[in-house]
């Protein structure tokens, strides 16, 4: 687990239990990144839900 990064952030939530301060931080870091629009790629990113719904209605429009 990398400590005080957003990834450190993510294990501690899939393993289940609180995250550290410094993962706590990081996470809040990225969060503040995104909601600002700060970054080039923290706000072109989609969860991968969503892009594989984007991609499969693209995909079945190509189709038709």
């Amino acid at each position: 687990m990398n400590h005080g990064t957003y990834g450190g952030y993510q294990a501690h939530r899939r393993l289940g239990e609180d995250a550290c301060a410094a993962c706590l931080d990081a996470n809040n870091a990225y969060k503040a990144v995104q909601r600002s629009g700060g970054a080039e790629n923290a706000r072109e990113r989609l969860h991968p839900s969503e892009f594989r719904r984007l991609y499969y209605a693209e995909l079945q429009r190509v189709e038709d």
